[in-house]
């Protein structure tokens, strides 16, 4: 069975049911519209690519936000090669269908929620803001990684722009989280706010990018309104 035929083979409701259970610890599940929205656009995204498996990491206890499984080879790839792979049922297999579609529609949205509003980490981060946040998303992780090759990548300047990790890892990396001291948390603290100033900064940019390709012209008297802007509210009509 591919991915798009497990996701066919079940409701909505059964998904989001099964996510309520499995990943309850997780805030993103409490609203749940953009899921349905994602659910919605991969049920009809034609395979295209090189396909592949998905299998499972299980766990009955974990520092990983007690999350009881995760869906391997989905994250960051693109959703019209995904929807094409096999998946792989755990052997002694204790989760429903449902579970399993819930586990990888977490995954395959975890850089977003539509193929127009998500960023693919396998392209390259769009322009100087994208690449100083990849920098600092790769730097926020490193105190608490023991696995060498695993720094090394990370360190590297031209290191892929994707920061993933196996189960193992999360599992250590939030480990090293809940030991922390006070300066350590001090400082994950001032790189996740310089992040998401970034992201915004890095969206913003992009926006511009967007507006002046669809209008066919530069929008210089726009940029320092919006990229200064306190607040801004970007609705996107997709259909």
């Amino acid at each position: 069975m591919i991915v798009k035929e497990l996701f066919t083979s079940v409701t909505f409701e059964e998904i989001a049911a099964a996510l309520r259970r499995t990943h309850h610890s997780d805030s993103s599940i409490r609203k749940m519209a953009s899921y349905k929205e994602a659910y919605d656009e991969i049920c009809h995204t034609e395979f295209k690519g090189d396909g592949g498996n998905v299998i499972f990491d299980l766990t009955e206890s974990t520092d990983f936000s007690d999350v009881p499984m995760l869906a391997n080879n989905v994250e960051g790839d693109y959703w019209e090669n995904t929807v094409g792979k096999t998946v792989v049922f755990p052997d002694s297999n204790p989760f429903t269908k449902a579970e399993l579609a819930g586990s990888i529609l977490w995954g395959m949205t975890f850089y977003g929620f539509s193929q127009l509003k998500k960023w693919n980490p396998r392209e390259v981060p769009f322009g100087k803001y994208g690449e100083m946040t990849h920098r600092l998303q790769c730097k926020l992780y490193l105190p608490y990684l023991r696995d060498k090759k695993q720094i090394t990548q990370l360190k590297r300047r031209d290191a892929d722009y994707q920061v993933a990790f196996t189960f193992e890892n999360w599992a250590k990396i939030w480990h090293g989280m809940k030991h922390q001291n006070r300066s350590k948390r001090m400082r994950f603290h001032r790189i996740e706010n310089r992040i998401e100033q970034l992201e915004r900064l890095a969206h913003r940019d992009e926006l511009l990018a967007h507006l002046s390709e669809m209008i066919g012209a530069e929008v210089d008297d726009l940029r320092p309104q919006i990229m200064n802007a306190a607040k801004m509210q970007v609705i996107i009509r997709e259909s």
